[in-house]
């Protein structure tokens, strides 16, 4: 083990299980005679004291008489000895040694060797040697460390402290003075009066503004609770301010009433509120169940209990939090089938350990072998992370929490979404889904993992538009293949200069370069064709004035002014040279790129096939578009509508018509199909009614892989593969009948598949901000899919949403103007001016709103008004550099959302004073602190959007989970120390601490990347002391002519 600082309340429940568990171990061991040495050093202590004090104790032990007691504890102060040699000095938080030879259940000997630093301070030094091991100092590591704070303030003054078990801390105190009552009467009373309120009022608000300052930290409380005393009523005015911080006002558990103030009142204050601090974890706990028990008594479905349904929803990231019991006797056991190879994990009560059937493989009859068995509590505190879910242990101590662990067996789960498994309904009955609900972005991993590029083929040039290139394409000849005139002129010795010359002859584009041009002699050239041999230089023809014969022809030519050699010529592979890439794997075909090829000579491309999208209409009340309605049939609007997206998609489409609700008849249509086609797109038949067949029919003939979205609308969405003969499998997607379900689920999830089938890189559905222009309420059950119409702000500079109206899923009138559909999570309402992802209806729709942005469609997450104002034109220099520039805020909880992204819109708005650049802000971002997060945002903005600069802030410092600077170092092609530098200097004028801080700066081509710290005032300094230079910097990188670099003229 080792310590950990800056440890989360989760971690150090892990840890504190974790050690109870090793106490319940050690606990148990006993031994023959005096051979268990327990040993405990103390934060500070030294190794070498201590190494010398188990020299001295093997000196003592060569004395002991009995030949076996004797040979067994100077082996077990061998065995210490080795261990303390791996420690050069004591670690930040103690070291704690047991050594020692016990005795097994069947009597045999097992030598025990056990060191590590323990995870808080130990402050007790031990050595004993005896017949068992010593655990009451491991004992105080269980007792609660909470810290509780304290806010005790009267007409004096006021005063701010901790308490943490035993010990008592102030942190800081100030006195006031407060106006008294007064016996002025006439207008003085109202005068006196109103200056004492405001005196009071400003006494209130800098104890409010304060006590933010003492207890919150990296934008949490630094404490578990807090308790407000006084003996007055301003301890009341305070908790009902609106001054005083809201996330204080979360954790005050109590206000009591002293007879003092200062440190007396303090001392007072932890004795009245004693009895509450001391059931905080006890009533944590019981919060917690009760919870629990809330969401089974309304019969939410987002809920769990039992090994196999946790385990099933932990297996779908469905867990919000897991709660265990900590003394669950469950045990996780590995097996294997020594016939097969194959491992298998199950999970087994003491009573079903001895049960023989649950270790024979059932397929094979084999015996399964044992491999590993480890508690399921212990594998559950080490591995719970890896399901994105927090981890809770309660006990059986209190009511609620025996009836957990004694009706719902010890394990159960608060759920992020309803699971048909958990609802207690009957599974696969007729009104009731077999099927449980994935998340969407669950939904796209699944349908991409199963998509796979279909195979390459030869394509020509002309037919390619819009496939993906499948091999990397090289020039086999230069462009131009001839030196090449720039513009019409005269192909000249550059050396003679200005004068009277001959022309030898005149060459168009299309003809041979004809004789060699020589000193004394010029040709006539137009633009683009070869310059001749002898010639070095082109001089455009309005420097030139003509020499004609009586008969009107020219015959010379005045060059009336000189050039240097190679002016207005293009040299061979100018424009592309020998064996350049022109286009690389993965490309998408353009236009341009069409021409590009041509202009190297490629007729035939080898591509990414287009997949072949079946689109079939199931529903006996369906008619063609072109029929008549009656006797409740309806238009089907599904099938052209899927049609022509799917084309939208560039994919060939194959209209499959409409099948009537017979399952005989729909499996033949299905079977006879598939051959022809990559992927089948079907709309109804997929809900719970009498007539809808395609889901059983689905996993009837191949594997259904989910058959519900968490979403609103098209929840019975389902997605399969069909398994053919010489192919690979074909991707079904089920999609309900109604029209906007069809739509929406179809954007989702099968544009998408056709990207990973053609042969895209990038396929996930591309996602902005936007900025709701109203109040919209929001489902309380499953996330929305609203369709709205998004528009560019320019003045602002960010999009802004509006919802098309009602969204019932069958009105195809909500996407008559709609262009977008915005990700409403659940809930009550969403406010007007609430930022809110969006995804665009279709790529047309995403490049006629591109066409509008100043620089990119896209303004990344920004969090604040601040990200996107823009400067006003009086504060922008008609002379000043163009600069385009990205911000990145590097943060774990900004990207969680468990706090505000308050350095982005710093860095924005510092961009926009700086003065001598105009600058544009491409894109915002947040991203966690993870390197391939981080290097994949910079990698993009410098190679695919070529920006000028990138601000970054957070991640610089010293925590194990600041890795900014090794994401960014291995971008950098050249570094810039002396940024650096100024960084360092401007923030060691503020604080000694800025030395720990490890900023990075450097250019990636022609972008200039600066990291700065996390914090606000932090950025502020760091651009502060940049912005003199900046400027100057980045017209060096971009190469622009600037004050400091004009050419002589």
């Amino acid at each position: 083990m080792s310590a950990q600082a800056g440890m989360s309340k989760e971690d150090e429940q892990v840890k504190l299980f974790q050690m109870k568990k090793l106490i319940k171990n050690l606990e148990a061991a006993r031994g023959n005679g005096t051979s268990m040495i327990s040993l405990v050093i103390p934060p500070k202590d030294q190794i070498s004291r201590v190494a010398r004090m188990l020299q001295d104790e093997y000196g003592t032990a060569s004395n002991i008489k009995s030949r076996v007691n004797r040979l067994s504890v100077l082996g077990a102060i061998t065995s210490t000895q080795q261990r303390l040699k791996l420690y050069t000095k004591c670690p930040p938080n103690g070291l704690v040694m047991y050594c020692g030879t016990c005795m097994t259940e069947d009597g045999k000997e097992k030598r025990l060797n056990f060191d590590f630093e323990p995870f808080k301070p130990i402050n007790t030094s031990l050595y004993m040697c005896d017949n068992k091991f010593h655990t009451e100092a491991l004992g105080e590591l269980l007792q609660d460390n909470d810290r509780f704070g304290f806010i005790v303030m009267d007409g004096n003054g006021a005063l701010y402290g901790t308490v943490a078990g035993n010990t008592r801390e102030i942190l800081h105190k100030f006195s006031v003075d407060l106006p008294k009552k007064h016996g002025r009467g006439g207008q003085s009373a109202m005068r006196f009066g109103r200056i004492r309120l405001e005196k009071r009022q400003h006494y209130v608000r800098k104890v409010a503004e304060t006590a933010t300052q003492m207890f919150i930290t990296n934008d949490r409380p630094n404490v578990t609770n807090l308790v407000l005393a006084g003996s007055a009523d301003f301890k009341n005015e305070l908790n009902q301010s609106d001054i005083f911080d809201k996330r204080l006002q979360e954790i005050v558990v109590k206000i009591v009433d002293v007879s003092y103030g200062g440190e007396n009142g303090f001392n007072q204050a932890i004795e009245l509120a004693a009895d509450t601090l001391a059931n905080v974890k006890f009533v944590q706990e019981k919060k917690l169940i009760c919870k629990y028990m809330e969401e089974i008594a309304m019969d939410s479905g987002k809920y769990c209990f039992g090994v196999a349904d946790t385990m099933k929803a932990l297996e779908l990231g469905a867990v919000e939090t897991l709660i265990l019991w900590e003394d669950l006797p469950h045990n996780r056991i590995t097996m294997r089938n020594n016939q097969t190879g194959a491992e298998i994990h199950k999970i087994l009560s003491p009573h079903e350990e001895k049960v023989a059937a649950n270790f024979i493989d059932a397929e094979t009859g084999e015996t399964l072998e044992v491999v590993e068995k480890e508690p399921l509590v212990e594998w559950f505190a080490n591995n719970y992370k890896t399901f994105g879910t927090t981890l809770e242990f309660v006990t059986a101590r209190s009511q609620e929490g025996s009836q957990f662990c004694q009706g719902f067996g010890g394990i159960g789960g608060i759920l992020r979404w309803q699971m048909s498994c958990m609802c207690g309904d009957s599974k696969g009955s007729k009104r009731n889904s077999p099927y449980d609900m994935f998340p969407m972005q669950k939904a796209i991993e699944i349908v991409l993992t199963q998509s796979q590029p279909l195979v390459k083929t030869l394509v020509p040039l002309h037919e390619t538009l819009g496939c993906v290139i499948a091999e990397t394409i090289k020039s086999k000849e230069p462009l131009p293949p001839f030196r090449a005139s720039v513009m019409d002129g005269y192909a000249v010795v550059a050396s003679d200069g200005v004068g009277q010359f001959p022309v030898l002859n005149r060459i168009a584009a299309g003809d041979s370069p004809g004789s060699q041009v020589s000193s004394g002699f010029v040709a006539y050239v137009t633009t683009g064709c070869p310059v001749p041999d002898g010639a070095d230089a082109v001089v455009k023809i309005e420097d030139t004035e003509g020499v004609c014969h009586e008969n009107g022809n020219e015959v010379a030519v005045k060059i009336l002014h000189a050039v240097k050699a190679g002016t207005n010529v293009r040299p061979i592979g100018f424009d592309i040279m020998e064996g350049a890439v022109v286009v690389e794997a993965g490309e998408v075909v353009t236009p341009a790129i069409i021409g590009l090829l041509a202009t190297v000579g490629v007729t035939q491309v080898l591509v990414h096939r287009k997949p072949v999208v079946g689109v079939l209409s199931t529903g006996s009340e369906l008619v063609d578009a072109s029929k008549s309605v009656y006797d409740g049939k309806i238009r089907d609007s599904n099938r052209p509508m899927l049609l022509a997206s799917m084309k939208a998609a560039n994919a060939d489409v194959l209209d499959l018509g409409i099948c009537s609700d017979d399952i005989n008849t729909l499996r033949s249509h299905i079977i006879s199909v598939l051959p022809k086609i990559d992927v089948l797109i079907t709309s109804g038949g997929v809900s719970m009614g009498d007539h809808d067949f395609v889901k059983p029919l689905l996993k009837e003939l191949g594997t259904v892989h989910f058959g519900r979205i968490h979403m609103k609308p098209g929840k019975p969405t389902t997605f399969a593969t069909i398994s053919v003969e010489n192919g690979s499998p074909k991707l079904v997607f089920a999609l309900p009948g109604n029209p906007v379900s069809c739509l929406v689920t179809s954007r989702l999830l099968v544009n998408p598949a056709l990207k990973r089938l053609g042969g895209f890189k990038s396929c996930n559905p591309m996602t902005f901000k936007a900025k709701m222009a109203h109040t919209l309420p929001l489902d309380t059950e499953r996330p929305e899919y609203h369709r709205a119409s998004v528009e560019w702000n320019e003045v602002n500079q960010h999009f802004v949403a509006i919802s098309t109206g009602v969204q019932a899923s069958s009105r195809l009138l909500s996407c008559r103007f709609a262009n977008a559909l915005l990700h409403l999570p659940t809930g009550q309402q969403l406010q007007e001016g609430s930022w809110v992802d969006c995804t665009f209806l279709s790529d047309a729709d995403m490049s006629s709103n591109t066409t509008s942005s100043p620089v990119v469609a896209i303004p990344a997450q920004p969090k604040s008004e601040a990200l996107n104002t823009p400067t006003p034109p009086s504060a922008k220099q008609s002379n000043a550099l163009p600069v385009r520039a990205c911000i990145l805020t590097v943060s774990d909880r900004v990207s969680r959302g468990e706090a505000e992204d308050r350095s982005g819109p710093t860095m924005a708005r510092l961009l926009q004073e700086i003065a001598g650049v105009d600058v544009t802000l491409v894109e915002a971002k947040v991203v966690a602190d993870e390197v391939q997060d981080i290097a994949a945002v910079i990698h993009r903005w410098c190679d695919e959007l070529k920006v000028n600069l990138i601000l970054t802030s957070g991640g610089t410092g010293f925590s194990p989970r600041d890795r900014t600077p090794e994401a960014i170092k291995g971008l950098l092609e050249r570094e810039a120390p002396g940024l650096v530098f100024k960084m360092m200097q401007a923030s060691l004028e503020v604080t000694p601490m800025a030395i720990l801080s490890r900023p990075v700066a450097g250019t990636r081509g022609q972008t200039l990347i600066i990291t700065l710290p996390g914090k606000p005032n932090a950025v502020v300094e760091n651009i502060e002391a940049l912005a003199p230079v900046l400027p100057h910097a980045l017209h060096l990188s971009a190469d622009v002519s600037h004050g400091h670099h004009r050419g002589k003229n």
